[in-house]
């Protein structure tokens, strides 16, 4: 399979930067955010092989809440590798583990018995919206120090629970892209692909933006996307959950009662000054 458009302009920001004194990587934590079923975890897979081959020693894990999560971008990259003619010269592949000389990479999860111990080079920190704490994710950066050049590399989608650390991360990733001051950082790359406040996530020439793999062969499609909307916009909850999933933009669990596709269209038509003195709910 060959990296789309978009895959190629985050590989090129990875590893195309360098810190002139010391030839290592500029990029030290990655955020990408995108909307499910655009193969972000088999990206982040492809980005661990990557990483095992050129880091000498290296240690890559596939981190996720439960091993079965952190199992899938490991299971990807040993598929890779098996079906790869050149890679199968490279790398060994285990049932736990795939070894290229002194390196491995490993799946695991915050219910993992070996989480002491680690050296981790490259960590990818699959589904963090998922995570309720940030654990996992500081046990990995804390076993980093030996590194030289260390990568926490965090995909997620969009979540409901606006509580959890993955959305304290997006905001700061937010403003990092906005150039909010205090939050310049040369060191992190913050990728992610949503739909625009004012948009109408009703009509599919948005939807691109949440969904740079869009009609795709193997991946969604828009005639897809467009059944999912239909059956959403007939459950009470289901255009939260569309908007969430499929458009990548956070909503909160509390408000999803409310029909999303009506809040969007009102939220927009009235100024503050209108509502003072009127009864609020």
């Amino acid at each position: 399979l060959l990296p789309q458009p978009w895959q190629e302009f985050v590989l090129a920001m990875l590893y195309g930067w360098r810190r002139k004194d010391t030839n290592k990587r500029r990029f030290r934590r990655v955020y990408l955010q995108v909307a499910r079923k655009n193969g972000k975890t088999f990206f982040a897979s492809e980005v661990g092989l990557l990483d095992l081959y050129n880091e000498p020693g290296a240690e890559v894990v596939s981190a996720a809440t439960k091993r079965d999560q952190a199992k899938i971008a490991f299971t990807n990259a040993k598929n890779t590798v098996k079906y790869s003619p050149v890679l199968s010269k490279l790398y060994k592949v285990y049932a736990q583990s795939i070894t290229c000389e002194d390196g491995k990479f490993e799946a695991l999860s915050s219910d993992s018995k070996s989480l002491d111990g680690l050296n981790v080079s490259c960590g990818i920190i699959d589904e963090y919206h998922a995570h309720n704490t940030d654990v996992l994710l500081n046990v990995i950066e804390s076993s980093m120090g030996a590194r030289e050049q260390p990568l926490i590399f965090i995909i997620t989608t969009a979540g409901h629970e606006l509580s959890y650390p993955c959305h304290e991360e997006y905001e700061r990733v937010c403003k990092m892209l906005e150039g909010a001051k205090g939050y310049e950082n040369d060191t992190y790359l913050g990728i992610i692909y949503e739909l625009d406040k004012n948009d109408d996530p009703t009509n599919p020439k948005n939807w691109i933006k949440a969904n740079p793999n869009l009609d795709v062969d193997g991946a969604l499609s828009t005639d897809e996307l467009m059944i999912e909307l239909k059956n959403a916009q007939q459950k009470s909850s289901g255009m939260a959950e569309f908007l969430t999933k499929r458009m990548d933009v956070w909503i909160n669990n509390a408000d999803s009662w409310i029909d999303t596709a009506h809040w969007s269209r009102c939220i927009h038509r009235f100024k503050k000054d209108k509502l003072i003195g009127r009864k609020c709910y």
